[in-house]
C-alpha cells in the first residue's frame, strides 16, 4: 500500500474535502496517527511533534518501516531514523524553500511527485518540519489535472521525481511554479542511527499551538 493511500485510510473519516482533494490538518493528523500507537501523558499536536516524540521513547530504535535497497534486501528504519530523516531532508531542501522561522511565517504548499519510495517519504518528512503543506500528487493523471491542483492550491514549488522530471518540465511551462527535483539517498541517508541533534535543523521553531489549525497535507 502506497504511503498515500495509508494516510487516507487513517484519515479520510475526518478530513475536508473541497476541489478534488482532501485537507487534513496538522493536529488532525498527528491524533489519528497517535490513536494507532503508544499513548503519551502530552499527546503531539502535530505531525513533526509526533515523529520527534517518537524519536525519543523507550522503543526509539525498534524498526517501524521498510523499504527495500535492492533487489528484495530491505533496509529498516526506526523512530528515530525517522526523526534524523526529517531534520536532514529539511535541511537539504531548506536552499530551495524558505522555512518558516516562526508561526507568524506564511505556510506554502509545496506539491509532490513520484513514488512512493524512501525519498518520498524523507522528502515528505523534511517538508513538513520546515512548517509547510505538502501536496500529494497522483502519478496517474493528466497534465492539465496537475496544473489545476497546483492553481487550485496555491502552490509555489514542485518537488519531482527524476521519472517524472518531463511531466515536471510540462508544467512549469504551463503554471511558471519553480520544478525541482526530490532529493536522493545519497543526500540524507547513511547507515546507523543519525541522531537529530547532528543536524541544524529542530523541530522545536514553532509554536505547536498555532501550527495544530494549519493543513499538513493535501492529498487528491
Amino acid at each position: 500500500m502506497s504511503l498515500t493511500a495509508i494516510a487516507l485510510a487513517l484519515l479520510n473519516p475526518v478530513a475536508q474535502h473541497s476541489m478534488g482533494v482532501t485537507k487534513i490538518s496538522t493536529k488532525t493528523a498527528a491524533v489519528h496517527i497517535n490513536e494507532i500507537v503508544e499513548h503519551s501523558t502530552l499527546p503531539p499536536a502535530t505531525i513533526d511533534d509526533l515523529i520527534h516524540q517518537k524519536s525519543l521513547e523507550s522503543e526509539c530504535d525498534a524498526p517501524i518501516v521498510a523499504y527495500p535497497s535492492s533487489g528484495t534486501e530491505y533496509v529498516h528504519y526506526t523512530p528515530r531514523q525517522l526523526d534524523a530523516l526529517a531534520a536532514r531532508t529539511a535541511a537539504y531542501y531548506s536552499s530551495i524553500i524558505q522555512p518558516r522561522k516562526s508561526s507568524t511565517d506564511p505556510v506554502q504548499v509545496i506539491g509532490l511527485l513520484g513514488p512512493s519510495n524512501l525519498d518520498y517519504l524523507a522528502t515528505l518528512l523534511g517538508i513538513t518540519r520546515l512548517g509547510h503543506t505538502v501536496l500529494f500528487l497522483s502519478t496517474r493523471i493528466s497534465e492539465e489535472a496537475y496544473v489545476g491542483l497546483l492553481q487550485a492550491t496555491n502552490a509555489t514549488v514542485l518537488l519531482v521525481d527524476p521519472s517524472f522530471a518531463e511531466m515536471g518540465d510540462k508544467v512549469q511551462r504551463r503554471s511558471q511554479l519553480k520544478v525541482e527535483p526530490l532529493c536522493r539517498r545519497a543526500d540524507y541517508d547513511c547507515p546507523g542511527v543519525i541522531l537529530p541533534s547532528q543536524t541544524s535543523m529542530s523541530p522545536r521553531r514553532l509554536d505547536s499551538a498555532v501550527e495544530s489549525s494549519n493543513i499538513a497535507w493535501i492529498i487528491h
